[in-house]
C-alpha cells in the first residue's frame, strides 16, 4: 500500500483507484468516496480531477435531488448531481486491474497485528477477494476464545477504505466454531475446504485438512 502510494502520488489515490476497479459499473457521488476511502474532501477532489483527465473515471450527471425549500418559497426543482464510475475503454485497465487488486496485493491490508485486539486469537483465514475466489461464502474467518466487536468493526471498516470494497466475514468464539464443526455448518466448511490463506493458527489449535492457496 504504502509502495503503491509512494508511486501513484498518495495511499488516498491507492483507495480511490481500488474502489472503481473492485466496483465496475456503478457510479458514486464523491460524498460516498469520502466515507468509503476515508480520505479528506480535499485530497479526493484532486485526484478525481487527476483520474477523470487521464480517462480512468467518467461522470455522469442526473437529477433527482430536490432543491431545499425556503419558508418563503416553495419549489419543485430538483438539483443535479454528479458521481463518478470506472470508465471500462480506459487503455490500461488490464495492467491497473493486476497491479492494484491482484488478490496477494490486497491480502498485504492484512496484517496480523490488526486483528490482535478483537481477542485471544485462534484461527484468522482469508479467501474470497483475497485469494480470487468466487465460491467463498465469505472473505475473513476469525476465530478467538472472546470477539470484542467494536475492535472488529473498526478494523473491517479500515481494511474495506484500503481494498475498496466491502468485506464480508465470520467471526466466532473458540466455543462457537468447534460447535459449528460438530454440526457441519455450511459456511465454516466450505470456507475451510475450499482453497484460502491461513494467516494465523494458535499452535494448539486444531482445525480439519483443508486446502490452502
Amino acid at each position: 500500500m504504502e509502495l503503491l502510494g509512494k508511486i501513484f502520488g498518495g495511499v488516498g489515490r491507492v483507495k480511490i483507484i481500488r474502489l472503481f476497479l473492485l466496483n465496475e459499473g456503478k457510479f458514486f457521488l464523491s460524498s460516498d468516496i469520502a466515507l468509503r476511502t476515508k480520505i479528506s474532501r480535499t485530497v479526493l477532489r484532486r485526484d478525481i480531477t487527476m483520474l477523470e483527465s487521464i480517462g480512468f473515471i467518467k461522470r455522469r450527471t442526473r437529477g433527482g435531488v430536490p432543491v431545499k425549500k425556503t419558508k418563503k418559497k416553495k419549489s419543485s426543482a430538483q438539483k443535479k448531481v454528479v458521481e463518478w464510475g470506472l470508465n471500462t475503454q480506459f487503455k490500461f485497465l488490464d495492467q491497473f486491474k493486476q497491479l492494484f487488486i491482484d488478490p496477494i496485493v490486497l491480502a498485504e491490508s492484512l496484517q496480523l497485528s490488526r486483528f490482535r485486539p478483537i481477542g485471544r486469537l485462534r484461527l484468522v483465514l482469508a479467501a474470497g477477494v483475497f485469494t480470487g475466489s468466487t465460491k467463498s461464502r465469505a472473505d475473513l474467518l476469525i476465530v478467538a476464545d472472546t470477539i470484542k466487536r467494536k475492535p472488529l468493526e473498526s478494523m473491517i471498516k479500515t481494511i474495506e477504505s484500503e481494498i475498496g470494497k466491502e468485506v464480508t466475514y465470520a467471526a466466532f468464539t473458540t466455543e462457537d466454531y468447534y460447535y459449528r464443526l460438530s454440526m457441519f455448518d455450511r459456511l465454516v466448511c466450505d470456507f475451510i475446504e475450499l482453497p484460502h490463506l491461513e494467516l494465523f493458527k494458535h499452535g494448539e489449535f486444531s482445525t480439519p485438512r483443508s486446502k490452502k492457496v
